[in-house]
């Protein structure tokens, strides 16, 4: 083991094991000293029911860009209901390093938690808090995992021999894990989502030679045999609506402006403006379902409208509501809107004590 650490890479580690241990409000102190910030992040993962949904919460200390502290006691998976009522589900080390919401996805029945981390396939029984490894070592860097409606498959994303990204479905035991789809020349960057009769498989893509949201991306439709796929729409992050009828995707543009976010950056910025979609599968009705109309803007060289819909949507078993991020300075929170355009709400997570 090289003993070559960085004072930074020293720092962060202490921050993590003293956020585990005691003295927390003199610990708090101390971080706001030092110029920390607390921020906290909030990604919708699935609905139990039509009022009950699990949030995957990411509590953290951040000084800039490059300086962040998990805060593992209040990191995990929460589940919360349209009225405000808010219950840790599993909370501590084995979720608290998930700050992507499309790496972790919970099973229909509620009871396990696939996640992947640092490439690895892993599950989270929640009753028991016991994580382990699927035993996929024939695909390197798997991500993105998704379980089938029946809860008897998994769908996820490795990078195959050829260095190229491909499309996998497996069993849920790790057994039978098979390479339906190679995404030549492309990149997933949202998790799969099954069509409800388990046909057809929606997620985004962008070039492999650019970028996630610098490109406009694609929504792409592949049958379960991988012979087939077709676009049906720009954007990313797409799911599957529990009817069969509705696609919902996020919608990116963006435009430069020569007005920096930052004192410290005079050139030119991105903004990024983005949009709750909804289409057909077969690509027709696409139209708009959210935007923000908020002007304030977030990011340090880039800009974003305040308060734009951002990372996964999640359908109510009913098929009435969607649930969804919104990103603002200091973090992400989780709303829900009916699908007729009505009922925007706002899910808070948790409040922190003094």
């Amino acid at each position: 083991m090289s003993n070559n650490t960085s004072p930074r890479s020293m720092f962060l580690g202490f921050l993590a094991l003293f956020g585990t241990l005691g003295c927390k409000d003199s610990w708090e102190r101390d971080l706001v000293a030092k110029g920390f910030a607390h921020r906290s992040s909030d990604t919708p993962i699935a609905w139990d029911s039509s009022e009950d949904l699990f949030v995957l919460h990411h509590d953290y200390w951040q000084a800039d860009a490059n300086m962040t502290a998990a805060d593992c006691k209040r990191s995990g998976l929460y589940k919360i209901d349209i009225h405000g009522s808010t219950m840790p589900v599993r909370v501590g080390r084995e979720l608290c390093e998930i700050r992507d919401g499309n790496n972790i996805d919970i099973s229909p029945d509620k009871n396990y938690v696939a996640y992947s981390e640092a490439g690895v396939l892993r599950l989270v029984d929640l009753q028991r808090g016991r994580s382990t490894a699927f035993p996929n070592a024939h695909f390197a860097a798997a991500d993105l995992p998704a379980w089938s409606p029946n809860g008897l498959l998994i769908a996820f994303v490795a990078t195959t021999g050829d260095h190229n990204e491909g499309l996998v479905v497996m069993n849920t035991d790790g057994s039978g894990a098979v390479l339906r789809r190679v995404l030549a020349r492309r990149r997933a960057e949202s998790r799969p989502s099954w069509s409800p009769d388990m046909s057809n498989i929606v997620l985004s893509v962008y070039p492999s030679d650019s970028a996630p949201y610098i490109s406009r991306g694609e929504v792409v439709v592949v049958d379960t045999t991988g012979r087939n796929m077709r676009t049906i729409a720009s954007g990313y992050q797409p799911t599957w609506g529990p009817r069969g009828d509705w696609i919902a995707y996020i919608s990116v543009s963006f435009h430069l402006t020569s007005a920096s976010a930052s004192a410290s950056n005079k050139g030119p910025v991105r903004t990024w403006v983005s949009s709750l979609r909804l289409v057909r599968p077969d690509g027709s009705n696409d139209h708009e379902l959210y935007a923000s109309v908020d002007t304030a803007t977030v990011e340090t060289l880039a800009r974003m409208v305040s308060g734009a819909p951002w990372g996964r949507l999640v359908w109510s078993p009913d098929g009435q509501r969607l649930a969804f991020s919104r990103r603002f300075e200091g973090g992400a929170t989780v709303w829900a809107i009916g699908v007729n355009r009505s009922g925007l709400i706002k899910l808070s997570i948790v409040q922190r004590g003094g």
